[in-house]
């Protein structure tokens, strides 16, 4: 625990003292996905495609592979993190290097204090509509130290991702927390 507290304040001073890139991109919202007729028209070759992205994807988080993470985009990739209910990003980072940039600063300060994360995704829904695949779902963020026998809870959010069809690479992933006190931002 006490490392936790310790992690705090330079992840703090590290997420709010980066610039922001186009940061007026919108937020989506579940409202929107209320009506996605999920799953229909969706073969098992995108269900596969996505599912085995999505789980890169959150081992590229858990274990800091900022390679493997860049090289989940597409090159004109985007992350943006936005506050629930707003309709502009509070932070937002395109290009491979700038989300691996973005990452090197936000899993500096975890590594550093002995701090690590697991992630839970589920509630899958996916949206085959245009040109784009379009897939949102719940995420649980755990986070643990070695000070402590049991995770933390870190936050919970929505990620809403649009993938390219023919590449199966993200063109933009969006996580909208359910809270926007999360503690120590481990994204």
């Amino acid at each position: 625990m006490h490392n936790t507290i310790k992690c705090l304040v330079p992840a703090a001073v590290l997420t709010f003292g980066m610039p922001v890139v186009a940061a007026a991109q919108d937020c989506p919202t579940a409202e929107e996905w209320k009506d996605a007729p999920a799953f229909s028209n969706v073969t098992n070759e995108h269900r596969n495609a996505l599912s085995d992205l999505m789980a890169r994807y959150t081992w590229a988080m858990n274990n800091r592979e900022i390679g493997a993470l860049k090289n989940l985009f597409a090159d004109s990739g985007s992350y943006v993190f936005c506050q629930m209910g707003k309709s502009t990003a509070d932070e937002s980072y395109s290009s491979k290097d700038g989300i691996g940039r973005h990452f090197e600063d936000v899993f500096g300060p975890l590594s550093d204090n002995g701090l690590y994360t697991k992630r839970i995704l589920s509630g899958f829904i996916i949206d085959n509509r245009g040109t784009d695949l379009n897939v949102t779902m719940s995420v649980i963020v755990f986070i643990k130290n070695f000070d402590s026998n049991f995770p933390q809870l870190d936050y919970l959010a929505d990620i809403f991702v649009t993938v390219e069809r023919g590449t199966f690479l993200i063109k933009r992933l969006v996580v909208t927390p359910a809270d926007g006190r999360i503690s120590i931002r481990a994204r």
